[in-house]
């Protein structure tokens, strides 16, 4: 990283507060989520959270302290899962 700024914010995981950090160049990233977030908004687990990372179904970011999730990702399943295509939505 060539002149890239880093910087630090605060997240709250399972009560705790974390740090994350990551560059600035990067897309605001101050409310992504855990996967920890992730699993209770979408009702699964947080090892599904991360498989479906791994699939591509939802859309995450790695940092020094794990992955962290786009919102708008987990928005997207939560609307699709109450549409009635659960399974299209979830099993990929």
């Amino acid at each position: 990283m060539t002149g890239a700024a880093l910087f630090a914010f605060r997240l709250e995981s399972e009560g705790r507060p974390e740090v994350a950090v990551i560059d600035e160049a990067a897309p605001a990233m101050t409310n992504w989520l855990t996967t920890t977030q992730a699993s209770h908004r979408l009702d699964i687990s947080a090892n599904w959270v991360r498989t479906l990372v791994t699939r591509g179904a939802l859309r995450a970011t790695q940092t020094p302290h794990g992955a962290l999730i786009d919102p708008q990702s987990v928005t997207d399943m939560v609307r699709a899962r109450q549409d009635g295509s659960r399974g299209a939505a979830v099993k990929v």
